[in-house]
């Protein structure tokens, strides 16, 4: 399995003219490229695709089969499904995320009224029970006092 194409093959997938890929991504630094024991340049095709996100869909599907190079077709291919389960996982992820947050919310309001009821109950239990006071006995009552 081939992870690296020559730069012709980059600009080719990328859909760019030549000056416009040079100009954009190699002379500005955001595509590097690595030089093989026979001095030819390539570019890491993982790099490629981070770099220009549209060479892993729209623009490789629409290119006929017999223009790409046989490994480099199946490479690119196994690499499309990939990105399309990885969408399918990402937004799975993503809407379970939210019912978790929703979960969240709902717990946080489930607490914040079971407090309030508990501090509803405290205080009518408290009106119902006074604080007790020590009980005076016949003697104390007879003399007046007041402890």
């Amino acid at each position: 399995m081939q992870n690296e194409v020559s730069i012709p093959e980059a600009i080719q997938l990328s859909g760019l003219s030549k000056a416009t890929f040079y100009r954009k991504f190699l002379t500005s630094g955001k595509l590097s490229t690595k030089e093989k024991s026979n001095g030819k340049k390539f570019v890491d095709l993982a790099e490629l695709l981070r770099v220009i996100p549209e060479v892993g869909t729209s623009r490789l599907e629409t290119k006929p089969r017999e223009e790409m190079d046989g490994k480099n077709y199946h490479f690119i291919q196994e690499l499309n499904s990939k990105i399309a389960v990885l969408s399918i996982e990402l937004k799975g992820q993503q809407e379970q995320n939210q019912i978790l947050k929703d979960q969240i919310v709902d717990l946080k309001e489930q607490l914040r009224k079971a407090e309030d009821r508990e501090a509803y109950l405290q205080r009518i239990v408290e009106q119902q029970h006074p604080p007790e006071q020590k009980k005076i006995g016949w003697w104390g009552r007879f003399v007046g006092r007041k402890d």
